[in-house]
């Protein structure tokens, strides 16, 4: 990972070496520099968090994938073989893991509808 550092704590520049002011253009230019500064003092932290959030939706469906797999082929069958025993297993409620296989969905439908948003943006016509 790329640390990137924005501090800078020269002053900005009223006049040349030379002695000569800044040009509107110039201070034009320095202001939207600053205001792109400002932007990437916000993203640089956001973007962290958001390469540690990957980490975790990896881990998320590395779990789900023996989960859903095991709902998907024996869950009914072992469901029935146990029910008089009655154990107190979160897994044998009817939509306990459906509904946890709808949140990740939603998840991942988010991050494609947001992914889509930075990869393909729309044209700006």
């Amino acid at each position: 990972m790329t640390v990137m550092s924005t501090q800078n704590d020269a002053p900005l520049p009223q006049s040349d070496a030379a002695g000569s002011t800044v040009s509107p253009e110039q201070r034009e230019a320095l202001d939207r520099l600053e205001a792109m500064e400002a932007q990437l003092e916000a993203a640089l932290p956001l973007v962290s968090d958001a390469e540690a959030g990957l980490a975790a939706i990896r881990a998320m469906i590395e779990a789900m994938e023996p989960l859903m797999a095991a709902y998907d082929t024996t869950w009914v069958e072992d469901q029935e073989s146990v029910a008089e025993l009655d154990p107190p297993l979160a897994v044998l409620g009817e939509d306990t893991v459906w509904d946890l296989y709808g949140r990740e969905h939603a998840v991942m439908t988010e991050l494609l509808r947001l992914s889509a948003r930075v990869l393909a943006p729309a044209d700006e016509d």
